[in-house]
């Protein structure tokens, strides 16, 4: 699975990749591991942290979802 994390008035630090990462393996193993790519933006405005996800799988499925 690949991954791209950009984070916006945010470092991404190591600890947050790795936590990212290991949501994300939850989420293929819910899927029978058929995630091939996912692309993840952590944005920081004021007090409002916000997650916006787009996984693509193998059957040609995108799933978005955003958290705030």
């Amino acid at each position: 699975m690949r991954l791209a994390l950009t984070g916006r008035n945010l470092d991404i630090t190591p600890a947050l990749r790795q936590l990212v990462s290991r949501r994300l393996s939850k989420l293929d193993r819910l899927l029978n591991e058929s995630i091939v790519s996912a692309q993840v933006v952590l944005s920081v405005e004021k007090h409002r942290h916000r997650t916006d996800v787009l996984v693509e799988t193998r059957s040609g499925h995108a799933l978005r979802g955003h958290g705030e």
